[in-house]
């Protein structure tokens, strides 16, 4: 499949949802540089990124979370630098 091959996946500046869908990057192993910055996000679901063993950059800055829980990157090994601004 084309999807896990996927390394590099950059979805700012968009109108996600409120909440985006708890399974959206179940089958990414393989990314490891993910960004949702300015994408009017409010809650992220609790396993939203429990897959994503190969990430090492997670930018999630200029989104209206709330609350985030230490679960939700339980599984992120390999994270070099997270974005919560």
């Amino acid at each position: 499949h084309k999807q896990h091959s996927l390394k590099f996946l950059y979805l700012g500046f968009n109108n996600l949802s409120e909440k985006l869908p708890s399974k959206l990057f179940e089958n990414l192993n393989n990314l490891i540089h993910l960004d949702l910055n300015n994408s009017l996000i409010e809650n992220l679901a609790d396993k939203q990124f429990s897959n994503l063993f190969s990430l090492e950059y997670l930018n999630l800055g200029y989104n209206k979370l709330k609350t985030i829980k230490q679960s939700q990157f339980k599984n992120l090994i390999n994270l070099v630098e997270l974005d919560l601004r």
